[in-house]
Order: structure tokens, then sequence, then C-alpha cells
């Protein structure tokens, strides 16, 4: 069988072969799709937390905004942040929710239909295979049984075909998918901790800068001595 070339394979499969084409192609066309969507959108966390902690404690919010200049997920959260640092922390924590949704539902874009498209290659190649298998038998029945083993082999390894067309498609599919969904889910954390990490240093920075105005004060209140 596998001597035969990719055209004549689908000749042998009939016409559920084209539709499990059709189905193979937008599935490449989708995993380049979100492959390099998810390629350019990648950030090393813990490089960036190591970079904004210094400047946030060094209340320099204009080089925080350099930083995170480039369109990143993790970059579009640190300045959703920044625009609503010093609204309540309800109104903060629903705006940072929403920016959340907006940058994983940017990437989780047409994740659906590959997943859909795993999920149903097997069933249409499996539809394939019944279709070919009745066809196969119908003529078994027209020749009134006088069949030789050989034919009626050849029949069913012909139908069996789309089964097997079917299930390399949605192997690879349903592999990509449940990567994508494991980047989706590992950057949904990293932005609740990285919400977190950003509470921390501002609250430590605001205690730092109510320390230092109460110790300027008190330094302008001592009494002066008089000579």
């Amino acid at each position: 069988m596998w001597e035969k070339s990719a055209w004549q394979l689908l000749e042998l499969g009939g016409p559920v072969m084209w539709a499990l084409l059709a189905a193979s192609v937008l599935a490449l066309a989708l995993i380049l799709d979100r492959g390099l969507a998810f390629l350019f959108s990648y950030q090393r966390f813990q490089r960036l937390i190591e970079q904004l902690r210094p400047l946030i404690q060094a209340n320099d919010l204009g080089g925080v905004e350099d930083l995170c200049s480039r369109r990143r997920p993790l970059n579009q959260m640190v300045l959703a942040y920044l625009s609503c640092r010093d609204l309540p922390s309800r109104i903060r924590r629903d705006i940072l929710q929403r920016e959340g949704t907006i940058q994983l539902g940017s990437l989780e874009t047409r994740l659906r239909w590959l997943a859909m498209i795993g999920k149903l290659s097997p069933m249409v190649g499996l539809l394939g295979t019944v279709t070919g298998m009745v066809t196969a038998f119908h003529q078994v029945q027209q020749m009134g049984g006088q069949v030789q083993p050989a034919d009626l082999a050849a029949g069913i390894w012909q139908a069996l075909l789309t089964t097997v067309f079917g299930l390399v498609i949605a192997i690879p599919c349903l592999a990509v998918h449940h990567l994508f969904e494991s980047r989706l889910e590992r950057l949904a954390g990293q932005f609740a901790m990285l919400v977190s990490y950003l509470d921390q240093w501002f609250a430590e920075r605001d205690q730092k800068l109510r320390f230092g105005n109460k110790k300027r004060r008190r330094g302008r209140e001592q009494p002066t001595e008089i000579s």
C-alpha cells in the first residue's frame, strides 16, 4: 500500500479523502498562525520581574513605560496597571481582569478551530471507512457472492485509508492544541503573579515615600538653636 503515491492514495480513499486533505491544509495554516502569535508574544517572566523591581523602587515610572514599550502581553498588563494604580482597588482589579482577558483572547483566537479539526477528523475518516465498507459489501452482493478473498481485502483496506488519514490529522492537531492551551494557562498565572508583585512594590514604594516625607517634616519642625 505505502508504495503508492499520495495522489493514488487520495483517489483510492474516495471523496472523504479530499475533505480530510482540506482539513489538513487548514490545520497546518492554523498551527503556523498561532505558533507565530505565541512566538512573538513570548517574554521571559523572571527577567521582566528583575528589571521592573528596581525601577519601581526608584520611582522611575518613565523607565517602566520605556521598558514595557513593546507590545507583549505582560508589558500590556504592566501599562494597564500604571494607568489605573490610583483608582480604588476593586476598580483596578476589574480593569486588570479585563486587560488579561483581552490579552489571552487575542492569543486564543482560532484555537477552537484547531480543536474542532482534531476532534472531527477521526469521525470524518470513520465515515469514509463505513461508506467504503458498505460499497465493498454491496459489490459482493451484486456479484452473487462469487468473490475472491483478495478482492474483498482490497476493498476493506481502501476503506480503512480514511480512518488512518483522519487519525494522522487529529493527533498532531490535538497535541498542538494542548500545548497552546498550557501556554495560555501559564500566561494567566503569570498575569496574577505580576499584579501581585506590582501591588507589593508600589505599596513598599509608597510606604518609603511616606516615611521620607515624615522624616523631612520632623527635621523642619525642630527648633533652631539661638547662639
